[in-house]
């Protein structure tokens, strides 16, 4: 569940600073440099925001999630059980 915040996240922050950055500075520079240069800036933000909030959970805090979640997946037949 941590990867797919920390993904969740660099993806959301890509998105809206690439938008974000393109509207800033439209008439700045090209379109594509733009784009590219606020979905990277957006992404870092993003991976590095999941790391601090990663940090600041007490240990042990995800662990009944991802109890419950390998429980439906070995249910559901997606996984073995034990793995």
């Amino acid at each position: 569940e941590k990867n797919l915040r920390r993904d969740g996240l660099a993806t959301i922050g890509g998105v809206l600073t690439s938008v974000l950055i393109t509207a800033l500075f439209w008439n700045k520079a090209p379109l594509v440099d733009l784009i590219l240069g606020g979905s990277g800036i957006g992404t870092i933000t993003g991976v590095a925001s999941a790391v601090a909030m990663a940090w600041n959970e007490p240990p042990g805090a995800m662990d009944s999630t991802d109890t419950r979640e390998k429980e439906a997946a070995v249910k559901a037949g997606i996984v073995k059980p034990g793995e």
